[in-house]
Order: C-alpha cells, then sequence, then structure tokens
C-alpha cells in the first residue's frame, strides 16, 4: 500500500492508481482538509467530496481504499462512504488516550 497526501498526492490520484502492484491506497484525510482549504474539517461538504471522489477513483481501479479517523463518529463516516480499511487514532494519540484515562481515575 502507499500512503497518499496532499494538493499534489490528490492532483495526480488518477495516475497513483493506473501503478500496478498497489492493493491498498491510505488517504491522509487531515491532509486532505488542509489541501482544499478546510483544516480539520473533517465533516465539510467539500470534505466529503473529496474524500467520495478519491475512494471512487481508487475503488473503480481494484484497490482498497484507506484511511484514519480519531473518533467514532468519523469511523462511521468512512465506512459509510466505502472505504475499506480504516484505522482509529494513531499509535502517539492512543498512547495519550490511554494515560489520560488512567490519571482521570486517579484523580
Amino acid at each position: 500500500g502507499i500512503l497518499v497526501e496532499g494538493k499534489e498526492g490528490l492532483t495526480n490520484l488518477k495516475e497513483i492508481v493506473k501503478v500496478e502492484g498497489i492493493d491498498l491506497i491510505y488517504l491522509g484525510i487531515f491532509d486532505i482538509c488542509q489541501s482544499i482549504g478546510k483544516p480539520g474539517q473533517i465533516d465539510h461538504p467539500e470534505v466529503l467530496e473529496e474524500i467520495k471522489r478519491c475512494c471512487n477513483l481508487i475503488q473503480s481501479n481494484g484497490i482498497a481504499a484507506g484511511s484514519m479517523c480519531t473518533d467514532i463518529e468519523g469511523i462511521k463516516m468512512l465506512k459509510e462512504l466505502g472505504y475499506n480499511f480504516i484505522a482509529y487514532l494513531n499509535d502517539s494519540a492512543a498512547i495519550k488516550f490511554h494515560f489520560d484515562s488512567i490519571l482521570n481515575e486517579l484523580n
């Protein structure tokens, strides 16, 4: 699999999906937001349109579409849009979340 981020990656996605041997394209969802001028606005209509466009383009070429979200609503949204591979949080955020919950229990 490969990671596609930023305006350049989105612009070249039509060519990227033609590369033989790619089985997964993982989209940097927050980078997509930033690239189209909507930083952090995952549920903005323009962001949703771009995320859906990418998913359709990727899957129409027989490749799995993947991305990451930081909450359950984001996971549901990506699933509804048809994404095959969905990551929840990243390692540093998951570790922070875990230790925050422990500290909250101690206080």
